[in-house]
């Protein structure tokens, strides 16, 4: 199964770049925006804990960055190589 495939916990948009990648995003809340960023190796569903306290008070966005998750990988070079073990 594909992470495409997987069902994602949080209602899941998507919004295309100029250079054409789709990024999945959510949107969820409403009040002052909060924009949740991931590092290395995550992925959006990664703040679903803290996006289900803060959205009653929060307009809460999180993204999946390009090559990773449900976002857009074509023509994303990894910074680092992942070698299988």
């Amino acid at each position: 199964m594909l992470i495409s495939d997987t069902p994602y916990p949080l209602p899941t948009r998507y919004l295309t770049t100029k250079a054409g990648l789709p990024l999945a995003y959510t949107d969820v809340g409403q009040g002052p925006p909060l924009l949740f960023i991931h590092g290395l190796g995550s992925y959006l569903p990664a703040w679903q804990k803290n996006i289900a306290f803060l959205s009653p008070h929060f307009r809460c966005l999180a993204l999946d960055l390009p090559g990773f998750g449900k976002s857009g990988k074509e023509g994303v070079t990894p910074a680092w190589p992942f070698m299988p073990i």
